[in-house]
């Protein structure tokens, strides 16, 4: 019974980890999607760099001019048009190349993410899927067996299709964060990680669109 009690309770402090790290990585998207918007998370710096949420920092920065690094804190701004123009390795992350993908309409040009082939093999074909979804916001979008390659535009309303995918849902939630109409087929596919997802994303960044 110790040893069940003591299993569980470290399968709860892992699941309280992966959610607050969810945030995390979503958090320097949501600010660089919104114009004007700060965005401040706690800091994760480069000596912690291997960790999903730094690297997706490291990621956001190439998009937006103003990323402030401090020892306790990440601050992301959002502006009206990111950059783009560039293709990046999301190898060692490709479990958030859809949520850069949800931010890529907003560059002044297309961007490239690679290294994602192993990304078909997941709750979905995420990168079809992803694809398929800007596609139906009206975005063009390209993709190759590792890589999808997404274009500027004006996402536009659209049901988003999550395949019973948290992420596919989790991402699409930040497009809806600037994006009119944006709604997801089965909000709740998110109870596979993070059953409060939507309430706690609406708390730190606002309600979708």
């Amino acid at each position: 019974m110790v040893l069940v009690r003591a299993v569980t309770a470290g399968h709860r402090r892992r699941a309280a980890l992966n959610r607050a790290a969810e945030l995390l990585r979503l958090g320097p998207a949501s600010g660089a999607v919104l114009p004007d918007r700060r965005e401040d998370r706690p800091s994760l710096t480069r000596g912690e760099g291997n960790h999903p949420p730094a690297l997706m920092i490291d990621r956001v920065a190439a998009f937006t001019t103003v990323v402030e690094t401090r020892a306790e804190s990440i601050t992301v701004t959002g502006s009206d048009r990111l950059r783009g123009g560039f293709t990046v390795d999301m190898g060692e992350i490709s479990g958030t190349f859809m949520t850069l993908a949800c931010l890529a309409p907003y560059a002044d040009a297309p961007i490239e993410m690679t290294g994602i082939a192993h990304a078909r093999l997941k709750e979905s074909d995420r990168i079809e899927a992803t694809a398929q979804n800007l596609r139906r916001c009206g975005i063009a979008v390209d993709t190759g067996p590792d890589r999808i390659t997404v274009h500027p535009g004006r996402p536009g309303p659209a049901t988003i299709d999550c395949h019973r995918d948290h992420r596919i849902a989790m991402s699409f939630s930040v497009l809806g964060l600037r994006a009119p109409g944006i709604e997801l087929d089965d909000p709740t596919c998110v109870g596979k990680t993070f059953p409060e997802f939507h309430t706690v994303f609406a708390a730190a960044f606002g309600s979708r669109s």
